[in-house]
């Protein structure tokens, strides 16, 4: 969002605080910009000989067809080396040139090695005469609109719109155009005269209204999607998505865009938009109308970590509504990169991971900073004055960050252009103004957008398009390599080195570029590799180097997995390929197939530890480059294995299933506050934590919020259902005595409305859930970046907040993953099929256990506390203590959790458990990911030094990194595995269901061996006919289906034809 208030790299928690964090989560600063103009005489900007896009005559061009489709702009394209697909080259944001000063840059961009360039935004929009051209409080303008005509007083007027995508076309580079199709000027009477019906807009009284804008609407709770998407943010008309006439105009201005040669649209405040099936009884059509408009590459600004956003579904629509790729920015990424580069920590531990927030890699717009980093004004820098929160980052230190995010394999880098002498330190060190007005609005900015090593960067990324990628460190943490490469011995790969410590000596080094000499296209040297190993080379201090023999790309064909050794359920593995045809892939598992470049498969579904498979995939050349002659036979063949799970080796405190399996009795409590434990007790301990384990210890500040500290786990069953109880420790009161806001945060129960999620292993094969416990759709359960490998299998996963308000839900999957609509949750839902479940959850103050046992200390390393110092091997460098012992006050600051699940939901039974068991896992939540769990995975303490950039960057990264859970689930009940079932038969045969006669229903049985064993049902084709979970098959419309029972790995089938059309309902005479 653009002067917006907006933290723009800030993530949410998936549940917010009832009380205060002290940095919240989705803190917005509120600027003065909500009533930008409102406050000052403003006009609207006229006398360009502006035309209104309603009125002028659209075409129909395609921009990919008149691109890459298109032998001239091939030919030039080609000549400086630019990708062939947008959503893989780098882009330019020349922010606030004038179209005409990007036409006379031109030449020098596609030099640059920039695929595309992205420019502010066309429409009209308001001047403020006293403003001038001045950057400071001016700049925003652009970003709220009043009305769909082109051109404004920044970037120019439509013709010389017209003459910039003319003149990139001849230089093979593509043009982006910022949309704000959002909202428009907070100021009535400067909105274009065809534009003022108050229908187009959305009500001013929708929402509630901050205290600095009574009346306007404005005041969202980031949790609740509909008032982000209703609300007037901050102050701006907001438009009515819901109107299709405000559709179909807005449809009409982007055609005319297009039709003046634009190729691709970046959409504005983007999540402020409904998604098309997301409003409650109503259907938005707004972006299914607006994104058919002739574009190859369209993205939204969809800032990650709100509560409830559908991240991939967005990315997922733009990507699908463009003929060549979209999807969503990372802002979560911009965030590492900068804590990174700041810090002058390079580990790939710190940069390594990409928050995809379950959007494919070429689905993302990474950046080191946006324009909103840099220009809003939402914290106080080093000299005490309000700026971005990247705009003390120097010249140095965005040169580090662009050879990470440009070299790097994921999305399409966009490099921010700073106005001139504005921003970062001067060549003395002194801080430099936000905005030094050395350069005006339409002016270019500073030259750092051609540095030669940000032009490198750029070069290596296109020579490199589609090849793998691999980090490591060099020397140390400050020095990082970016490998990217294709095994097919040629020296066709290279390597970008982000160097922000002293000269490091490379020979000897492991690499997987291909043998060859490798010149460095910045600082001149040369890296010289054999079998593997780097014979000789250097990465020179302070400095960026970029390794690559220069010239056109060769035709190859390439598998590149996620990883070669893997121990989930299986690995992705995208295949790749470059001026080749005829693609085939064949893999030793059996799998064959065609293939374009980018498409995605799984392989190692049928593997068993220590096993492994290779993937090979083939084509020819489809044109001669250099010495590849076309027609040349091309292949290439990876292998990848699957390995065990590596033990963690936890220290003694740390237990499962010490004391026993639980018992069988009925545990009697009451729901809500002051649930009873009276009813527990020690043999029932099924998992034992630690006290003092929270992720934050680990950070070098204090624990910044209320911990999570689960300690014990307790289990039992009856008849009916699944009992749970868990403990959590709050001991700040004897580790940290001075800090007081952990302490001031009341119990979890009272003051937070955060997910535990329950991981339950009922012993059932024929209802695992695959995938790892991913979505079906991608992704993961509720954006918490969880999943489930290694020893852990599920069938079901159990959610409810801290204080109940939101669950309890149970989801359920099949062999794809995790269904994202729950099977049972607090009401029945016809339209998710969703009933009602009979869950019993309650909580409470005190414990059962008597002492607190675990390691003392906070404030990371500098007090002691390292990661890993829960493992057994450092078990006597550890401080272990009974927190009781040292005044601990347990019954008033510890509290505990009890659940009761009934055992028809989880789809097992009390005989079930008695003889086989059922597994658990707890994981317990703040932010996004799991920061405690029992039993206790190492998972919770991988990341715990780092910081987490997608939040607050002096908390822990374990908020919001990715966590597979490995360890043995904790059992209740038996441990003797079910007998394996060795056949089914379904007792019916195949029939046909005629609905001229009405819907009948028709129960399905089977029969196994041995008997009793437990059934799924499944229907190939669902909109023909449903089978519920007991064998009831409904039919819904002609045509046929096949009804699937499976237990264990084994599977019978029948087919029903359904015939003949429902009948009307007779009319009343």
């Amino acid at each position: 969002m653009k002067a917006s208030g907006y933290s723009p790299d800030e993530g949410g928690s998936q549940y917010s605080s009832q009380g205060g964090n002290r940095s919240p989560f989705r803190k917005r600063a509120v600027w003065k910009k909500l009533a930008a103009g409102a406050v000052a005489l403003a006009t609207a900007f006229g006398g360009m000989g502006f035309v209104s896009s309603s009125a002028s005559a659209s075409t129909d061009r395609d921009s990919y067809t008149d691109t890459v489709a298109n032998s001239t702009f091939e030919t030039a394209r080609e000549k400086y080396g630019l990708t062939k697909h947008m959503k893989n080259g780098a882009i330019l944001h020349a922010w606030m040139w004038s179209f005409k000063n990007i036409t006379a840059n031109m030449e020098a961009i596609a030099k640059a090695g920039y695929t595309s360039v992205q420019t502010e935004p066309m429409s009209k929009i308001k001047y403020v005469p006293s403003n001038g051209k001045k950057f400071d409080e001016n700049w925003y303008y652009v970003y709220q609109p009043s009305g769909t005509s082109i051109g404004n007083f920044v970037v120019g007027t439509e013709d010389d719109l017209k003459e910039m995508t003319a003149t990139a076309h001849r230089y093979g580079v593509r043009i982006i155009v910022d949309v704000v199709a959002n909202h428009f000027t907070s100021d009535w009477n400067a909105i274009e005269p065809d534009w003022q019906k108050k229908e187009y807009f959305h009500n001013r009284n929708n929402c509630p209204s901050t205290d600095q804008n009574p009346g306007g609407g404005d005041k969202i709770d980031y949790s609740n999607r509909w008032q982000v998407t209703q609300c007037h943010l901050l102050g701006l008309w907001d438009l009515n998505t819901q109107n299709q006439e405000v559709a179909d105009r807005m449809q009409s201005y982007l055609k005319t865009a297009v039709a003046d040669g634009v190729d691709g649209f970046r959409f504005d405040a983007a999540k402020h938009v409904e998604l098309p099936d997301e409003l409650e009884n109503a259907k938005s059509n707004y972006w299914n109308t607006i994104l058919k408009n002739g574009a190859q590459f369209q993205y939204g600004e969809v800032l990650q970590g709100d509560s409830g956003l559908n991240y991939e579904a967005y990315a997922d629509m733009f990507r699908d509504n463009s003929s060549d790729g979209g999807g969503n920015t990372a802002s979560a990424y911009g965030g590492t990169v900068r804590a990174a580069i700041s810090s002058g920590n390079l580990s790939t531990k710190m940069v390594q991971n990409i928050s995809t927030g379950g959007a494919d890699e070429d689905q993302l717009v990474t950046w080191v900073e946006s324009h909103d980093n840099y220009a809003n004004k939402e914290q106080t820098g080093s000299d005490g004055v309000k700026k971005g929160v990247s705009t003390e980052l120097t010249d140095y230190e965005l040169m580090m960050g662009w050879a990470i995010v440009g070299s790097r394999k994921a999305g399409a880098p966009l490099y921010f252009n700073r106005p001139k002498e504005s921003g970062g330190k001067d060549q003395n060190g002194n801080i430099r103004p936000q905005f030094a007005e050395k350069s005006q609005l339409g002016d270019t900015g500073d030259d750092m957008w051609k540095d030669k090593s940000v032009v490198a960067v750029n070069h290596f990324r296109n020579a490199m398009d589609g090849k793998s990628e691999y980090l490591q460190n060099c020397g140390d943490k400050s020095c990082l390599m970016i490998e990217r490469f294709t095994k097919d011995k040629q020296a066709n790969d290279g390597v970008t080195i982000a160097n922000m410590g002293g000269e490091q000596n490379l020979a000897g080094m492991s690499t997987n570029l291909d043998d060859g000499t490798y010149p460095d296209e910045v600082n001149g040297g040369k890296l010289v590799v054999k079998n593997g190993k780097i014979e000789s080379g250097t990465a020179k201090a302070n400095s960026v180097s970029v390794f690559y023999i220069k010239g056109k790309i060769l035709p190859y064909v390439s598998a590149e997995p996620a990883s070669i050794n893997f121990s989930t359920d299986n690995v992705k593995v995208t295949l790749h390929a470059v001026y080749a045809s005829n693609l085939k892939y064949t893999t030793s598992e059996g799998k064959t197939g065609t293939f374009q470049d980018g498409d995605v498969i799984s392989v190692g579904d049928s593997l068993s530890v220590g096993q492994s498979a290779t993937i090979t995939v083939t084509g020819v050349a489809s044109k001669t480059v250099e010495n590849v002659q076309q027609g040349t036979a091309l292949s290439n063949t990876v292998t990848v294995n699957k390995v065990d799970v590596p033990p963690q080796n936890l220290a003694a405190q740390y237990n499962t299933n010490k004391v026993g399996n639980g018992v069988k009795k009925t545990i009697n409590f009451n729901a809500g506050k002051g649930a009873s434990i009276s009813d527990w007790d020690s043999s029932m301990l099924i998992a034992q934590g630690a006290a003092n384990d929270d992720p934050r210890v680990y950070r070098p500040n204090s624990m910044y919020e209320v911990p999570i500290d689960l300690y014990a786990l307790y289990g039992a069953y009856d008849d009916d259902n699944l009992y749970l109880m868990w403990e959590m420790t709050n001991v700040q009161d004897v580790v940290d005595r001075g800090d007081d806001y952990p302490l001031s945060q009341g119990h979890l129960w009272q003051t937070q409305n955060l997910p535990f999620h329950i991981a339950i292993d009922t012993k059932d094969d024929s209802t695992r859930i695959g995938n790892n416990g991913g979505l079906q759709t991608g992704g993961s359960l509720w954006a918490s970046n969880i999943t489930w490998g290694g020893e852990q299998k599920l069938n079901n996963v159990v959610t409810i907040s801290t204080n109940g308000s939101n669950g309890p839900w149970i989801y359920k999957g099949d062999e794809t993953g995790l269904n994202a609509n729950a099977a049972y949750g607090p009401a029945a839902n016809a339209k998710t099929n969703t009933k009602k479940t009979g869950i019993k959850f309650g909580y409470g103050n005190g414990i059962l256990s008597k002492d607190v046992i675990g390691i003392d200390g906070g404030w990371g390393d500098s007090n002691g506390r390292f990661v890993g110092d829960m493992k057994s091997e450092n078990q006597s460098k550890a401080k272990w203590v009974n927190f009781n012992d040292k005044g601990h006050d347990s019954a008033g600051m510890d509290d505990h959790y009890e659940i009761a699940i009934p055992l028809d939901e989880l789809g097992t039974t009390a005989e079930r458990i008695e003889k086989s068991g059922i597994g658990i896992e707890l994981a317990a939540t703040f932010g996004l990911s799991a920061m405690d769990s029992l039993p206790y995975d190492l998972a919770m303490n991988d990341n715990a030094d780092l910081p987490d950039t997608t939040s607050q960057v002096n908390n822990s990264y374990e908020k919001s990194d990715d966590d597979m859970f490995t360890v043995k689930m904790a059992n209740i009940g038996g441990d003797v595995p079910p007998d394996p079932t060795t056949s089914i038969k379904i007792d019916q045969s195949d029939y046909t269901a005629d609905l001229s006669k009405g819907v009948t229903t028709k129960q399905l049985t089977a029969t196994t061996d041995p008997k009793g064993n437990s059934v799924s049902w499944s229907s190939s084709d669902k909109s023909v006919a449903t089978v519920s979970s007991k064998g009831v098959v409904t039919p819904v419309k002609a045509g046929t289906a096949k009804i699937t029972a499976k237990s264990g790995d084994k599977t019978d089938s029948i087919t029903v034809t359904v015939i003949g059309e429902i009948p009307p309902d007779p009319i009343e005479k």
